[in-house]
């Protein structure tokens, strides 16, 4: 358990990730080193893997750092569509939110053809 309080320095990257990976085949029910292995797939741009691990963690539609999250990485995935809903969720939540306004006008069906 030691090796995950390095899961908060960002200098720590893909060693720490492929062991955090590891970990999670033997444990895969603690919700606290899959939302670091998230967060941590996230930052190193590895979208699909993060895909995958945000979607076990437990959805919460009115927390706007979570969905942003998911809605990038299905960008990056491949999955622009599928992304427009999570930015909404976040532009209903938090009209600060620049960053998600920008996805919806580049990715919403009304903009694009994918």
């Amino acid at each position: 358990m030691a090796l995950f309080h390095s899961f908060n320095k960002l200098q720590i990257k893909d060693s720490t990730l492929k062991y955090g990976v590891r970990y999670l085949k033997l444990d895969s029910i603690d919700i606290d080193i899959i939302k670091k292995v998230a967060e941590l797939s996230f930052e190193t741009k590895k979208y699909d893997q993060a895909l995958y691990h945000f979607k076990k963690i437990d959805y919460d539609s009115t927390d706007s750092d979570l969905n942003y999250k998911l809605g990038v990485c299905m960008v990056y995935s491949g999955k622009s569509k599928k992304a427009v809903p999570f930015f909404e969720k976040i532009s209903e939540t938090n009209f600060n939110f620049k960053q998600a306004q920008y996805y919806i006008k580049k990715y919403s069906s009304k903009n694009t053809i994918q």
